[in-house]
């Protein structure tokens, strides 16, 4: 058991330092399967302002130790967003699955750099190619191995596109389940 038993030791979040602001978690926690210390929180962030952020994620177990973690987050300005609507298919992936984006800029070349990561960050796939659009739609095909032709143990991992295109540089991250 963890946060929540004692007065002031929920699972909190802060944003940008706003101590007024603290998000309570508890109901937004689940353990993992057979498991008791460790866990996911699924939370939908409130609508934040362009530009940096950091996140601020406390919790406490049943002895009153604390444990803090910063994410550093960046919300991108909407006037210069090119890219939209990233996904996998399927979700979740087995083995084959393709990456695809929208762009509103279909007529110029561009670098586009794929990466899967898990939770912790670690990086188990990558490559970046040139890609010349012949429409607004981007696909991306992936086995489902790591980059050195590893297999993925099922798990929640992260995906991220990085589009350089005009001197122009934006990212969209999502997740994916891999069984």
């Amino acid at each position: 058991q963890s946060s929540g038993n004692q007065l002031g030791h929920d699972l909190k979040l802060i944003i940008d330092d706003t101590v007024v602001k603290n998000y309570n978690l508890n109901s937004f926690f689940s353990y993992d399967m057979n498991a008791y210390q460790s866990g996911i929180i699924e939370y939908p962030l409130p609508v934040l302002e362009a530009g940096k952020h950091r996140l601020i994620l406390k919790a406490w177990d049943l002895l009153g130790n604390v444990s803090k973690d910063t994410i550093l987050i960046e919300v991108p300005s909407k006037k210069n967003s090119n890219i939209r609507n990233l996904m996998v298919i399927p979700n979740p992936v087995q083995t084959n699955a393709k990456f695809s984006f929208e762009l509103k800029n279909s007529i110029d070349p561009m670098m586009v750099q794929l990466e899967v990561f898990d939770a912790s960050g670690s990086r188990h796939f990558s490559i970046s190619q040139k890609i010349q659009p012949s429409g607004n739609k981007i696909m991306m095909d992936w086995n489902g191995l790591s980059t050195n032709g590893g297999l993925l143990l099922p798990g929640k991992y992260y995906y991220r596109i990085i589009v350089t295109q005009n001197g122009l540089v934006e990212q969209l991250t999502n997740s994916l389940l891999k069984f």
